[in-house]
């Protein structure tokens, strides 16, 4: 942690405030990651999770959202569809899976249980009821 941060964190500390400031230092940081990350690794299926993407990035925009988050992708052996998918799941809530080839190549170097990703949410504007796009999904793989 650089010393702007801790200023900063000692500041809101005295304040009373520490928990507030500190998580909006961990969002900047995120976004000024995000224009540096390509998130090149798209998700599949967000289309059924909607609802889900909607909550986590605090509801529809005017305009296309680009919203920097971590997410978590999970074995999922059990998937009746495939047993080699990868969900990605962010603040807890299924979103999508890896696409199946990128799923069964990422296995062959993912930890047992779960790993913890940069991601970015983009679109979900709603302009009106007849213009509205749906969120999508891409993660940064390690």
């Amino acid at each position: 942690m650089d010393e702007f941060t801790q200023a900063l964190i000692a500041l809101a500390v005295t304040a009373g405030c520490g928990y507030l400031v500190y998580d909006v230092i961990r969002t900047l940081r995120m976004r000024l990651r995000s224009r540096k990350q390509q998130y090149a690794q798209r998700v599949v299926g967000t289309s059924n999770y909607q609802d889900e993407l909607s909550s986590v990035v605090g509801g529809r925009a005017r305009e296309s959202q680009r919203v920097p988050v971590l997410a978590r992708l999970i074995l999922e052996s059990g998937n009746a569809k495939d047993p080699n998918a990868v969900q990605v799941r962010i603040k807890g809530r299924l979103v999508g899976y890896l696409p199946a080839v990128d799923a069964l190549r990422y296995r062959e170097t993912m930890p047992p249980q779960s790993r913890t990703v940069d991601a970015l949410v983009i679109g979900g504007w709603a302009k009106n009821q007849h213009d509205q796009g749906n969120f999508g999904v891409r993660v940064e793989m390690p």
